[in-house]
């Protein structure tokens, strides 16, 4: 009898492993979340991973990219051409910023069947350090902007929220969500910094649209003031083709300036 009950209960265990151990050994991780996924971007662009490297990430994780445009500018607003003509980083300044544009078609998860707008900020240092902005006045400002007839606002995301953070959504419906940057994000990390924005879209139909991203750098023009100063002003315009218009303000002692990049979606 106690054989039989000592088979018994070896016969149970080995069924019980059979039916749930098999399925523990095949299971496969929990999906990440979109914001997530592009957490992992972050930080993946900030240790230095590549485009394709990112792109492959993402589609492992369900998230194809459609279409990416790069814009380069040194501290001054100049841009730069890093990506024509074959410059090499010698031939560029020491300490520049490129402003990335992507579009993601999202296949899974809780926001499948949408589209991503994801703006990203990479400082890149050739030096031993990042040169920080002496006098930074107020919060620099990031634009997505997006045509209304091509897409319709769902919601936003901040993947690197403590750098970049949600400003002004009054227009989300006219097509433009504003971010705030934080001055000197990369902290003078020898490896330069990253910051990111990105809105959710729902894409309306297949026309050939574009997507856009400005970038307002505010600095004091005085030279008197070393840290921040809080958010700046901004005053909306009249709608356009892609998003609505605004002015970042410029006073008595800050001045601003403008760089965009646009990316097209087939």
């Amino acid at each position: 009898m106690k054989i039989k009950k000592h088979c018994s209960v070896i016969l149970s265990v080995c069924l019980l492993t059979l039916l749930f151990g098999s399925n523990m050994a095949w299971a496969s991780p929990s999906e990440l979340t979109l914001d997530e996924v592009y957490q992992q971007v972050a930080l993946m662009k900030s240790n230095g991973a590549t485009q394709n490297e990112i792109i492959s990430f993402k589609s492992e994780h369900g998230i194809n990219t459609v279409s990416v445009s790069t814009v380069d500018y040194d501290m001054n607003g100049n841009v730069i051409n890093q990506n024509s003509g074959g410059i090499s980083p010698l031939g560029m300044p020491t300490t520049y910023t490129s402003v990335n544009t992507w579009i993601d078609s999202i296949e899974q998860g809780q926001y499948a069947g949408y589209y991503t707008i994801y703006a990203e900020q990479q400082r890149v240092c050739y030096t031993t350090y990042c040169l920080d902005e002496a006098y930074p006045a107020s919060y620099d400002v990031m634009s997505i902007n997006w045509n209304t007839d091509d897409f319709e606002y769902i919601s936003y995301g901040q993947p690197s929220s403590s750098k970049l953070w949600l400003a002004d959504a009054d227009q989300r419906y006219g097509g433009t969500v504003l971010f705030n940057v934080l001055d000197n994000y990369d902290n003078n990390n020898t490896s330069g910094g990253y910051v990111a924005g990105y809105v959710i879209v729902d894409r309306l139909n297949s026309n050939t649209s574009t997507a856009a991203v400005k970038f307002t750098h505010t600095f004091d023009k005085t030279e008197s003031s070393t840290s921040t100063t809080g958010q700046a002003g901004w005053q909306w315009g009249a709608p356009l083709n892609v998003g609505v218009s605004y002015t970042v303000t410029k006073t008595t002692t800050e001045d601003n300036w403008s760089i965009s990049d646009t990316v097209l979606i087939n």
